[in-house]
This record gives C-alpha cells, sequence and structure tokens, in this order.
C-alpha cells in the first residue's frame, strides 16, 4: 500500500469501518424483519386459530349442553333456550369458516378435514333440541339432553382437543426455530464484528508501522543532514505524504551539497590566488634585496 497516500489509506479505513457497520446493521435488521414476521405468523395462524377453536368449543358447552341439562332438569325454559341454540348454530358456522381461512398445514388438514363429519351427527342432534324448544316440547328436549347430546358432541369436544393441542404444538415448534434463527443471526453478527475487528485492526497495524518508519527515516536524515553528513543515503519509496518529506530531504541534501561544493571550489581558488600573491610578493622582495 505504499503508493497510496495516508489520506487515502485513512478513507479506505473509514469506508471499511462504515461498510462493516452497514452489514451488521442490515444483517440486525433482516433479522428483526424475519422475527417479525414469525411472531406475525404465530399471531395469525396459532393465536387466532386457538380463540376460534375455544370459541366452537364454548358455544358446545355452554349454548348447547348446558341449556339442553338445564331444560331437562327444568332450570330453563325451553323458549329461553332458542336464542341459545341460534347464537351456537350461527357462532360455530363463523368461528369454523374463520378458522378454514388461515394456513393449515399438511398434518393439520387431515384433522380439519375430520371435523365436517363429526359436526354432521352433532348438527342433527342440535337441530332436533332447538326445535324441540321452539315447540316448547321439554319432553323432547329432556330425551336428547339424556340419551343423544352427549355421544353427538364428545366426538367434536375431542376433535377440538387435539387441533388446539396441535396448535400449541405447532406454536412451540415455530418459537423454537425463531430461537434457532436469533443464535444464527447472533452468531454472524458477531463473526463480522470480530472478522472486522481484526481486519481493522491488521489495516491500523500496517498503515501506522508504515508512517512511523517513514517518520524515524526522515528524523535520522534530518539529525545526519543537520550535524554536516551530506552522504547520508536516502532512498525514499511509495507515494504517500511521508515519501514526499523524504523526498524533499533528498532534494535539500543534493541542493546542499551543490552550495558546499561551490563553496569548496570558491575557496581553493582563494587559496590558489592568495598563494600566487605571495609567491610574487616573495619574488619582489628578492629582486628589491639584490
Amino acid at each position: 500500500m505504499t503508493h497510496l497516500k495516508i489520506s487515502t489509506r485513512l478513507w479506505l479505513l473509514t469506508g471499511f469501518t462504515l461498510l462493516l457497520m452497514l452489514g451488521v446493521g442490515l444483517l440486525a435488521l433482516n433479522g428483526l424483519s424475519r422475527s417479525n414476521q414469525a411472531l406475525k405468523s404465530v399471531y395469525i395462524d396459532r393465536v387466532e386459530p386457538l380463540r376460534q377453536l375455544k370459541g366452537i368449543s364454548d358455544l358446545l358447552t355452554n349454548n348447547v349442553t348446558s341449556p339442553a341439562n338445564k331444560v331437562r332438569d327444568g332450570l330453563l325454559k325451553p323458549e329461553d333456550a332458542v336464542p341459545l341454540a341460534v347464537q351456537a348454530r350461527e357462532g360455530i358456522q363463523k368461528y369454523w369458516a374463520e378458522y378454514l381461512a388461515s394456513y393449515l398445514t399438511p398434518e393439520e388438514k387431515v384433522m380439519a378435514d375430520r371435523f365436517p363429519a363429526a359436526y354432521a351427527k352433532a348438527q342433527e342432534v342440535m337441530a332436533k333440541a332447538e326445535a324441540s324448544y321452539r315447540a316448547g316440547d321439554s319432553v323432547t328436549a329432556a330425551m336428547l339432553a339424556g340419551t343423544d347430546m352427549y355421544p353427538a358432541m364428545e366426538p367434536v369436544q375431542k376433535l377440538l382437543g387435539e387441533l388446539s393441542n396441535y396448535q400449541n404444538r405447532a406454536a412451540r415448534e415455530d418459537y423454537e426455530a425463531s430461537e434457532s434463527r436469533y443464535a444464527s443471526i447472533r452468531l454472524q453478527v458477531a463473526g463480522i464484528m470480530l472478522a472486522g475487528a481484526v481486519l481493522a485492526a491488521l489495516f491500523s497495524f500496517v498503515l501506522i508501522r508504515r508512517v512511523v518508519s517513514s517518520l524515524t527515516d526522515s528524523v535520522r536524515i534530518a539529525d545526519a543532514v543537520a550535524q554536516g553528513d551530506l552522504g547520508v543515503a536516502i532512498a525514499p519509496t511509495g507515494r504517500d505524504e511521508v515519501t514526499q518529506l523524504v523526498q524533499a530531504l533528498a532534494s535539500m541534501r543534493e541542493q546542499l551539497e551543490g552550495v558546499v561544493s561551490r563553496v569548496r571550489s570558491g575557496a581553493e581558488g582563494v587559496a590558489t590566488a592568495s598563494a600566487q600573491i605571495a609567491q610574487g610578493n616573495n619574488d619582489l622582495s628578492a629582486r628589491t634585496e639584490q
């Protein structure tokens, strides 16, 4: 990297750090998005179906079986049970339609396909019970409550229990899958951050070592020139700012060598002229004495 300027290398380090932060941020956002989708799926495909299945079960218990027993025991008038029966019929139809509109896994669909047959038998008893309520026929209502109601409702309630248990199991599996994704994303983020830190540290080490080495050479050259050693070896390499400083020192040394050379030549010329003048004076003195 000696052909790059220090400023360029610093920009590269900054850019690498920013890209690393951006990568980690995008990975984290992707993880958050997937977690949000998982939570949404649990709510729409598990919590809501559980509410719908429980709604059907509660209607069968509170609006069908319990009123039938109360009519049989004389605790509820047949005509007062009619609204409850209507609410049960319409509510069960509504809840089941909502349940079928949610996502069903293949295993869940197999269980759901058993519901129409089981519920058909319950519907027959419910229709007879509602008709007896409307007719004010307590005897028929009591007979249905005592003989037909439980055998018709029990398979439906059992199937609803199986479907509810499946929702709980599927929700637990979704949670475990989400936990696994979280652990994977956490490991990826940690790995990227560790690798980025190592690369950034290595890059910084190389940059600092190069700058310090070049500055040390510059100080050595400057000290040598200051002490009069114009023969110090200068071999600048690279194109960064410190190399430019070393090149400037080399140029200064060459200029000083030129100045010293010219001064030396001038001094030698003066010495020669002085010697010639002295010789001329000596010759003149000798002739005068003669």
